[in-house]
């Protein structure tokens, strides 16, 4: 019974390092966007992008879009602190239409 008892709070210590980590870095990413100054910017690829592999195929959206900060111009492919592909396309479908080709955001 002690040994399975060890193993559990190895285990859960394991897992509590690996939450905290993870927790860490969403509070970050919370904590700088927080200070991030409002710029327009213009949509210039907008695009859904399919990834097949032996899994599946799993679909992503492709989003670029330009601005302008302190007189220098900047090109992006971050939309999304949390952008990722997944099986279901509406996902990556939903970003394209909120993000369309050639709006200005």
């Amino acid at each position: 019974m002690v040994p399975l008892v060890l193993v559990a709070l190895f285990w859960n210590g394991i897992v509590g390092v690996f939450d905290g980590m993870i927790g860490y870095q969403l509070y970050r990413q919370h904590d700088a966007s927080s200070s991030y100054e409002p710029v327009q910017a213009r949509i210039e690829k907008s695009e859904v992008a399919a990834h097949r592999s032996s899994d599946g195929t799993s679909y992503q959206a492709e989003i670029e879009f330009a601005y302008e900060f302190d007189g220098v111009d900047y090109v992006s492919d971050r939309h999304s602190f949390f952008a990722f592909g997944t099986s279901d396309s509406s996902f990556a479908d939903g970003a394209c239409r909120q993000y369309p080709l050639g709006a200005s955001v």
